[in-house]
């Protein structure tokens, strides 16, 4: 019964985004619109959440799969730093891949290069983010 529940939820979730509460059709420019309403709320939030516990936020910009290390790209460190930030797998709690966006502190290196630590996926973030960009690329 519960698989019944979460089917109709997700055909009702879906009729609602297609048509909104009032039942008439929703075009895909509102859609877009609304989604991005959503990521915008989800990126505060997530910012805000990064700053009280003095972390940074960012996109992983290049991620070598074999070698276990890549780069994030954050306005706030590039700024700061003049430079992206290195990543290694090392002070990652799982493997970022490229486009994922992550929580992380900064430490520099002997070079004064910015290194993330205690870096972690911000899964939710990622997933509108990637959503996002496939509706915008099949809509055009």
């Amino acid at each position: 019964a519960s698989d019944g529940g979460a089917a109709a939820a997700v055909a009702a979730g879906a009729y609602a985004d297609a048509y909104g509460a009032g039942g008439q059709q929703v075009s895909v420019l509102q859609q877009l619109q609304a989604l991005q309403a959503s990521i915008q709320q989800l990126e505060y939030s997530t910012r805000q959440a990064a700053t009280q516990a003095g972390a940074y936020i960012g996109e992983v910009i290049s991620w070598e799969s074999a070698k276990g290390f890549g780069f994030v790209s954050c306005p706030e460190a590039k700024a700061h730093f003049g430079k992206d930030v290195f990543i290694h797998k090392k002070f990652c709690s799982e493997l970022p891949a490229q486009n994922d966006v992550v929580m992380f502190t900064i430490e520099l290196n002997e070079a004064k290069q910015p290194q993330a630590r205690s870096a972690k996926k911000c899964s939710d973030l990622t997933q509108q983010r990637a959503y996002y960009k496939m509706m915008v690329a099949q809509h055009g």
